[in-house]
């Protein structure tokens, strides 16, 4: 049994106290617990204390205790004890290094309110959060202190970290940023909402900049150091909402304002969000609505060799007429659809359409490639299943050669091991891959190893910068060089003049698309421009 505990471990703590755990040398041990402990969880006295009993050591007291160790700061917090039969109940977690962490740790596990914390992180959850948001509006409207805002803090490409993290792990990435939260505020004011998203209540606006600070700070975990940024919505009572509900709705609408602009940021509610949620509710209902399939159709947007000019293939792209909303963007209705099943019959129906109708355009140029846009939610594990199935429905009828087919996949996805799972299926039925818009805003040089494209979309973004700043030409020049080097065809995007022409010539980019070469349009009217061209060789 291991030696004396602290003395900071109180009688009082000790006669409260469903269990006890001390860490020594890093293995977690329970060395006591209580008939009310056992009365719980239904678990008996000795097999909570038998060696391995996962009852009450989760990964995230596991995690909560390591983090203190390493820090050789005491703790208290929420958290869970598991029953034998399957249930769970909430606990309060305290935990005290012993002799500066030499020793090891204890963590006394406390009776805690059932259902009022959450099983990851151990904070409380949304109902007494609003609770207290509540109080704080009020103590606001008596004069005793400013009026409060709402943070919706929700960290950007989350799902990476979950595939590079195992669970516990993960649990002690989110245990790390939740401390770093109260070391700012009280408990009281911060929420967990799983799987990655905090609440915050602030009163004070000078506060803003350390909890920014502490939550954009690295963690590092077995060695190793995770970066992550945040996305962070913002509301204010009374502007941008009178109730604790209306708040927190206004700060998550932030957030997706926010994501949308690039994320990494501290985004205010702004008043048009509003009707901007009511078009995309509007847009959601059209979809769903009779007869919705019929207003989709594909268009074509020609790709040019940039060396000769000829004609080498055209990439499609959705479009939808609705008769009340007009034309909508596939920027606006894709988003919608990716949150509902219909993403992947829709994903199907472009795919199928796409390959049938260029036929046409194929017996005119035998060599014409067929690029298609793939959503994140069809290359999803999720997903994944039914995108293959619709691909590999199109390649039986024949009507396309597997190398003639592109799958586009955004930048941002790149990086993501779903994504590269799917990539790399794809591949193996000889169709190629093309990653989308590069250099709009990551640039995960590395991940294109993974990945293995054939063809490197240059943004248009950096495009439109050369001619004013030297510096995005010599970006440019660097992704033409290294997307060659890695053997990939690169396709420079948004060419709309012929300077623009000019400067992806000079980079050595191999193909280009862009309204200067030609509009996106039907098929026919796609067949009679392309008989008017060069054929690439």
């Amino acid at each position: 049994m291991p030696g004396p505990l602290d003395h900071h471990v109180t009688l009082q703590h000790l006669g409260a106290a469903l269990a006890v755990v001390q860490v020594t040398d890093g293995a977690p041990r329970v060395i006591y617990a209580n008939d009310a402990c056992s009365e719980l969880t239904g678990f008996s006295v000795e097999a909570l204390c038998a060696p391995n009993s996962t009852a009450l050591l989760d990964a995230t007291a596991i995690g909560s205790l390591r983090i203190a160790l390493a820090e050789g700061t005491a703790w208290r917090g929420g958290g869970v004890a598991h029953r034998k039969d399957g249930g769970a109940v909430a606990v309060e977690r305290v935990i005290t290094p012993l002799a500066g962490g030499r020793d090891g740790a204890v963590l006394l596990l406390l009776p805690h309110g059932e259902g009022e914390r959450d099983t990851v992180v151990g904070l409380q959850m949304k109902p007494a959060f609003a609770a207290r948001l509540g109080t704080m509006i009020d103590e606001a409207l008596g004069g005793r202190s400013p009026f409060p805002m709402v943070l919706n803090v929700d960290f950007d490409h989350f799902s990476r970290l979950m595939a590079l993290l195992p669970d516990a792990q993960l649990t002690q990435y989110l245990v790390a940023h939740a401390r770093r939260l109260m070391d700012v505020l009280p408990e009281a004011q911060i929420s967990f909402a799983e799987p990655d998203r905090f609440l915050v209540a602030v009163c004070d606006a000078m506060l803003l900049e350390p909890i920014i600070q502490g939550l954009g700070e690295p963690v590092a975990l077995d060695g190793n150091t995770y970066y992550a940024t945040q996305t962070i919505g913002m509301a204010m009572y009374p502007i941008d909402g009178e109730t604790p509900e209306s708040l927190v709705r206004a700060a998550i609408i932030a957030t997706a304002d926010g994501k949308r602009a690039g994320g990494a940021r501290l985004q205010p509610y702004q008043k048009d969000s509003a009707s901007r949620i009511d078009r995309l509710r509007q847009i959601e209902a059209a979809l769903h609505a009779p007869g919705a399939a019929e207003r989709l159709h594909v268009e074509y947007q020609p790709i040019m060799a940039v060396d000769s000019g000829a004609f080498a293939g055209v990439e499609a792209l959705l479009r939808w007429e609705d008769p009340t909303l007009g034309r909508v963007s596939p920027a606006e209705f894709i988003p919608v659809a990716e949150n509902t099943p219909q993403i992947h019959t829709i994903g199907a129906w472009v795919l199928a359409q796409a390959v049938a109708e260029t036929a046409a355009l194929r017996a005119l140029v035998p060599g014409a490639t067929l690029a298609v846009n793939a959503s994140p939610a069809q290359l999803s594990a999720a997903g994944r299943d039914h995108f293959l199935a619709a691909l590999d429905a199109v390649l039986a009828t024949g009507q396309i050669r597997p190398d003639q087919l592109i799958i586009e996949v955004t930048e941002s996805l790149i990086g993501d091991a779903a994504v590269v799972t799917a990539a790399a299926e794809i591949k193996a039925r000889g169709v190629r891959i093309a990653i989308d818009d590069f250099g709009c805003a990551y640039a995960n040089f590395a991940s294109l190893i993974d990945l293995k494209a054939d063809y490197l979309k240059l943004d248009r973004s950096i495009i439109t910068k050369i001619a004013a700043d030297a510096s995005a030409g010599i970006v440019a020049g660097g992704i033409v060089e290294l997307g060659h080097a890695l053997g990939m065809i690169v396709v420079a995007e948004g060419i709309e003049t012929a300077d623009d022409l000019a400067h992806v010539a000079s980079f050595g980019c191999d193909r280009a698309q862009g309204w200067l070469l030609g509009r996106p349009q039907r098929i026919d009217a796609l067949c009679r421009f392309v008989e008017t061209r060069p054929q690439a060789a």
